[in-house]
């Protein structure tokens, strides 16, 4: 792709319902599993603490903040940073594999939020009947896959059942937890610039590539029903030239990053853009 450095996270989020690759493929996979003998790092994170409610894919996962992928990017992140000439421009991608399910959020991210607190969507009823047809198809249709264990992922992993209440506001609230601690290990990179003196003349662009349904219209996850849960999404930029605290009500798209960090760059345009 065109990079000169790359660490991978191939399975940034596990999922109970697929096997652990092995041998495990990405950076962070190997290093993970290197932790502790017996594969204690994967019982750890399908470990619950608790309290369960019976939440679809939700859980108060045991596995050590340390060892979580979000703290690992960071670190990495920050490494790269350090040992980076500050003459050199550099262009950096890193992917944080959360906010995602399963919502399995490590302690103390997973206490942050109390359940109880959470403001629940007020239309829950898919309405199919309604909406297009290819909605139902979706929900309950079979999938068409001749792998196996991508079948049974996509029939049992990625389809929630009707959440109660109290099911609802667990899932949201270890949802909230993941982000808060994507946003702490945010600043930690920040803060690195900072101390390296990057800041001044280094762009910051942080957004994401799918917000998530958490019981609206009745759905969950990120269903391929393109609501504004989905679609409207943050985009937080900073860096020379970018006017702090100015909000852009334009409609703006993922496709519109690479045209904007050429022209920032000052490159020539590009025709296959």
């Amino acid at each position: 792709m065109g990079f000169q450095y790359v660490e991978l996270s191939v399975l940034g989020h596990l999922h109970r319902t697929r096997p652990f690759e092995r041998p495990p493929v990405g950076h962070y996979e190997r290093w993970l599993l290197s932790r502790a003998a017996d594969d204690l790092a994967y019982k750890l994170w399908a470990q619950s603490l608790g309290p369960d409610v019976g939440a679809a894919q939700t859980w108060y996962s045991a596995l050590p903040a340390a060892w979580h992928a979000s703290t690992w990017i960071a670190d990495r992140t920050i490494a790269y940073l350090s040992r980076h000439a500050s003459s050199r421009p550099f262009c950096l991608w890193l992917s944080f594999p959360d906010p995602h399910f399963p919502f399995d959020c490590p302690e103390p991210w997973s206490r942050l939020y109390d359940p109880d607190d959470m403001v629940l969507p007020k239309h829950r009823v898919k309405d199919l009947e309604r909406r297009p047809w290819w909605h139902k198809a979706a929900l309950e249709g079979t999938p068409q896959l001749a792998d196996p264990e991508m079948f049974k992922f996509r029939t049992e992993g990625a389809r929630v059942p009707d959440q109660t209440d109290k099911q609802l506001a667990s899932m949201t609230a270890n949802y909230c937890g993941m982000i808060s601690q994507i946003d702490h290990h945010v600043g930690r990179i920040i803060d690195a610039l900072d101390t390296l003196r990057f800041s001044d003349n280094t762009l910051v662009l942080y957004t994401t590539d799918h917000g998530e349904l958490l019981g609206h219209h009745g759905l969950y996850l990120k269903d391929p029903m393109p609501y504004e849960d989905l679609l409207r999404v943050g985009l937080v930029v900073q860096g020379p030239g970018v006017t702090p605290g100015r909000v852009v009500d334009e409609v703006v798209s993922t496709l519109d990053l690479a045209a904007t960090f050429s022209a920032y760059a000052g490159l020539p345009k590009s025709e296959e853009m």
